[in-house]
């Protein structure tokens, strides 16, 4: 016993050390970074309640310490949010920051070509102060400039003065060629193999007059091809740094940044290079979000938007939902032997309790993985949780909206056409696409309309190549019940003639091959009733998929199997009438039964119905 008890214990010893060194091996791997962006700092900040970037109307006895929700930041909360970042992680790997430094003051003698060069520079030696020894990978927002979003495609006052202080992060020496002309630069990362490309697509803002008419501004396009290009035949994987990004703002109904001749060209290379572009990091929005590109419905890459250190509330008419948020910077986690982003962790500063208290105290508003049950950061992980914003009460978009805000909008209720925006900005950076989606309804997740697909006379086997079971049918004809009152369907009879039966007897007898409300156990022939029924075909030996496969070939397929992936394309089918979205139901899953989706529109049965319903 004695012995046995030794070698018990010293294999558990074993294990133990093994789990640690595990443990330890892969902590190892693990790096981070911070993303941090819009500080606008407003140097007429003053506690005795003046700013010139806070509303003319706005009255205060004093204003917070560290800001107001009205207004933007005091540097004592750009100085404040360097130093929480300092303290939490002293040791990032690189720093990604992402402009739009001075403050929303668009009139007036205070903001010149001087001070806003002094605002960046302050903010810029900020950072090397705190982070001595840190790459910082910076890029110009489109307040970064006087006038205001005026970024022109040449050389400049501003680029010339922002570059000499910005060059101690650069190695590459084409990097201050390349920003002298137009604001852009690339750089190879600490590790071989990897690279980050810095943007200035403030080139590319519907609001920047001075790029106007020209197809590629700075020839900033052809220079981030040809950098993809060589990247992809060197083998090397890149991250995407920018201000502005792609696609449309998620609060918004109709408001867009890019030009759309500008959008389009930049989708199309993010997909076409999606292969080597391991992230993609903007900002602008103020808010916490992120952006989907796809192609052919598969979820190809991912951009997230860090939000801003600003509280300001956005003036911008049409906003849904709050307009301003809390102070937030950004941790990244990431696999430092690929650079593959494997986690976020987003930290807030609640401004009302720090103004209260006069102090600072920088909380975790959420880990990504933990609080998004995520698999991985992998695009397809976000394509799933978007899927699961869809049902009704949805825990994860109550997380969501909550995180948007920083922590502002907690509780904030957002159903309907508030949800159906969210999600469509989300998935669709292509402004045809997010069009498409926006009109396809007004209520997310909910079915609309059923198109009912009845079944031939003809008896016919399709020739189509690929069909999926049987391919012939039996004849069949169809009995409508409906409330004369209002013409509204409420039930439907399906008649069938067992053709080899028929042929046999040498005589017809029609039979009633089902009635809707009672063999599918429907309620009403209401699209909710439809949208149920499509739920039920997804469980495990599901006996109403069993019915409507045999109904589908008006009961010549009966008995026959159709599980897996033939169960997935007809639920795809059904519930899918828009093109993009079937693609992305197909691509989801190979198998049914394994399901992350609520689709948008609907259409459904040869035999029976097609629901339409709202992305």
């Amino acid at each position: 016993m004695r012995i046995v008890y030794d070698i018990r214990w010293n294999v558990s010893q074993m294990t133990l050390l093994g789990i640690i060194f595990q443990m330890m091996s892969c902590s190892a791997n693990i790096g981070s970074f911070w993303h941090v962006s819009d500080f606008h700092y407003d140097p007429t900040y003053d506690m005795n309640a003046t700013a010139e970037s806070c509303p003319s109307s706005l009255k205060r006895v004093r204003f917070g310490r560290f800001g107001d929700y009205l207004c933007d930041a005091p540097w004592a909360l750009v100085n404040d949010s360097v130093y929480a970042m300092k303290s939490i992680e002293p040791n990032p790997d690189f720093i990604i920051w992402t402009g739009d430094d001075t403050p929303h003051i668009y009139t007036g003698p205070t903001l010149n070509t001087k001070t806003v060069i002094d605002i960046i520079l302050n903010e810029t030696q900020l950072l090397q102060d705190v982070f001595p020894n840190t790459i910082v990978y910076a890029a110009l927002g489109n307040h970064d400039y006087h006038p205001k979003n005026q970024l022109p495609d040449s050389n400049n006052t501003i680029y010339d003065a922002v570059l000499e202080k910005w060059k101690i992060w650069m190695k590459n020496p084409e990097s201050e060629q390349t920003f002298r002309k137009g604001g852009y630069y690339t750089e190879s990362m600490y590790k071989n193999g990897y690279r980050v490309i810095v943007l200035n697509t403030n080139l590319y803002y519907t609001s920047n007059n001075a790029i106007e008419n020209k197809v590629d501004p700075a020839e900033q396009f052809a220079w981030m091809e040809n950098v993809l290009e060589n990247s992809k035949k060197q083998g090397e994987k890149v991250h995407i740094v920018g201000h502005i990004p792609v696609g449309l703002f998620e609060k918004h109904a109709k408001k867009y940044w890019f030009r759309p001749e500008y959008n389009r060209r930049m989708n199309d290379i993010i997909v076409k290079y999606s292969d080597i572009i391991l992230g993609q990091y903007f900002a602008h929005h103020h808010t916490d979000s992120f952006r989907l590109f796809y192609n052919k419905g598969k979820p190809l890459s991912t951009a997230y938007l860090a939000p801003a250190v600003t509280p300001w509330a956005t003036t911008l008419p049409g906003v849904v939902g709050s307009a301003a948020n809390n102070p937030g910077i950004r941790l990244f986690k990431y696999d430092s032997t690929n650079t593959e982003p494997t986690d976020i962790w987003q930290y807030y500063l609640n401004l009302t309790e720090a103004n209260t208290l006069e102090r600072s105290e920088w909380k975790i508003l959420y880990k990504a993985r933990k609080d998004y049950n995520l698999t991985s950061l992998l695009p397809v992980s976000w394509d799933t949780l978007v899927e699961s914003f869809k049902t009704t009460d949805s825990e994860t978009f109550r997380k969501y909206i909550d995180f948007n805000g920083v922590g502002f909008s907690k509780d904030e209720s957002c159903e309907n056409q508030c949800k159906h925006i969210h999600i469509c900005a989300i998935r669709n950076v292509d402004y045809n696409a997010y069009d498409r989606c926006i009109n396809s309804a007004s209520i997310a997740g909910k079915p609309l309309s059923t198109a009912y697909l009845a079944p031939a006379v003809t008896p016919w086997a399709t020739t189509l190549p690929g069909v999926v079971g049987s391919a012939a049918n039996n004849p069949g004809i169809r009995l409508f019940k409906y409330d004369s009152t209002n013409t509204e369907p409420t039930d439907i009879w399906q008649y069938y003639l067992n053709l080899t039966e028929a042929n046999t007897l040498e005589r017809s007898e029609w039979k009633i091959l089902y009635k809707a409300r009672k063999d599918y156990n429907l309620t009403s022939l209401l699209p909710v009733s439809w949208d149920t029924l499509v739920e039920s075909f997804k469980t495990t030996d599901s006996e109403t998929f069993r019915k409507y496969i045999d109904f589908n070939g008006v009961g010549f397929s009966k008995d026959e199997s159709c599980e897996n992936q033939c169960k997935h394309i007809h639920i795809c089918a059904i519930r899918n009438v828009d093109y993009n979205a079937y693609d992305r139901c197909i691509n989801s899953a190979s198998i049914a039964g394994v399901f992350h989706f609520v689709s948008i529109w609907t259409v459904v049965i040869p035999v029976l119905f097609s629901l339409i319903f709202v992305k």
